[in-house]
């Protein structure tokens, strides 16, 4: 009885890429958004909806960001969830005792005037991932064939 081996051959690419503009990014507690930057001042930014912070549970964004900055600051782990860990009064004191404001927003200066921002804003640091809706994987263009007089798209199965 002869047992014959079946040989199976996969193939990995790996390819390391930088963002590129329309690439989405998505935050531990589902928050999606893309990346962009501004045709005036050439800098990267990230754009979020932020009509989903009441509508989803992601008050763990909140503290993410809180827990975030006060674990830069002290040089300590801290566990950065609304599920457990340090409570936010507690995160919050921390901050204050730093120099910094109690709920975490802060005065910002202008890169170009070199003035300051006339509004506090909440900012610190969070962890994103990239997703695999990438804009190099979902180009496709065609400059030639038929098309829809209404709407100009391009009719199926051309």
């Amino acid at each position: 009885m002869r047992f014959r081996r079946r040989i199976r051959v996969v193939s990995i690419y790996n390819s390391c890429r930088r963002p590129k503009l329309g690439d989405k990014f998505s935050s531990g507690q589902g928050q999606k958004g893309r990346y962009a930057i501004q045709r005036s001042w050439n800098v990267p930014r990230y754009d979020m909806n932020p009509h989903g912070y009441p509508s989803r549970m992601t008050v763990d964004k909140l503290m993410e960001l809180l827990t975030g900055k006060n674990a830069i600051l002290s040089g300590k782990f801290r566990y950065g969830t609304a599920f457990g860990g340090d409570q936010v009064n507690v995160v919050c004191e921390e901050l204050a005792a730093r120099g910094f404001n109690y709920v975490g927003k802060d005065m910002l200066t202008s890169g170009i005037t070199g003035q300051q921002l006339c509004a506090y804003i909440y900012f610190g640091p969070i962890y994103y991932q990239e997703l695999k809706y990438m804009v190099l994987d979902k180009m496709h263009a065609r400059a030639r064939g038929p098309r829809y007089l209404v709407n100009r798209f391009r009719l199926r199965h051309f």
